[in-house]
């Protein structure tokens, strides 16, 4: 479990730091905003970036998200908190990867982020990371125990 809690909080960190970079105006890997919003959001005629507010709310859940994996993977003690409630807020945030996941594959999320080149990307490789993050916290609820 160590293993997979390491690997899930290292990818965690890498996308938690990309919205802090996005929410402060840098738009790598893009060469301009509209570039990066039409890859990332990717909602109809989108030509600029959410607010310093939205990716840092995203952000702030990321690291939340990859103290909880963490925890359940048994990188992290904090036997202050009940691990049943990590175990709780981890199959919550397993629940909302796997959502975002599948949503992606759906007919009504193509209509509602028609803009290329997220339609692309989102099928080919935010929505199978979404599931397959989740898959993973998913597995570290289920085989986290007290220590």
């Amino acid at each position: 479990m160590t293993n997979l809690s390491l690997a899930t909080s290292f990818v965690l960190l890498l996308i938690a730091a990309l919205h802090l970079l996005w929410g402060f105006d840098v738009y790598w890997p893009a060469k301009d905003e509209t570039s990066l919003a039409r890859a990332v959001v990717g909602a109809e005629g989108i030509t600029q970036m959410p607010s310093f507010f939205a990716c840092s709310f995203v952000t702030v859940a990321l690291l939340i998200g990859t103290g909880l994996v963490l925890r359940l993977g048994g990188v992290l003690e904090l036997s202050a908190v009940p691990l049943w409630l990590f175990q709780l807020a981890g199959a919550g945030f397993a629940f909302v990867l796997l959502a975002r996941g599948i949503v992606g594959f759906l007919p009504f999320w193509a209509e509602v982020t028609p803009e290329q080149p997220f339609r692309t990307w989102d099928k080919r490789f935010y929505s199978p990371l979404c599931i397959a993050l989740g898959l993973a916290v998913a597995s570290l609820v289920v085989g986290s125990r007290g220590a």
